[in-house]
């Protein structure tokens, strides 16, 4: 890694760039689960809408 700025030399610094870097590997190996745990819960508060327009129209 270059250093162009002086905080960039700070641990801190380097440490929080490591944790995005590891973070956005873990995002990217659970993104495909998140998207259809949000499907899920999507039908299911559209399903639970359907069959209370149901129940009203009854």
């Amino acid at each position: 890694m270059e250093i162009y700025f002086d905080h960039e030399k700070l641990k801190v610094y380097q440490k929080a760039i490591d944790f995005i870097n590891w973070s956005e590997i873990i995002f990217k190996k659970i993104e495909h689960k998140i998207s259809k745990v949000d499907q899920l819960i999507n039908n299911k508060n559209i399903i639970h809408k359907f069959i209370l327009l149901f129940i009203i129209l009854i």
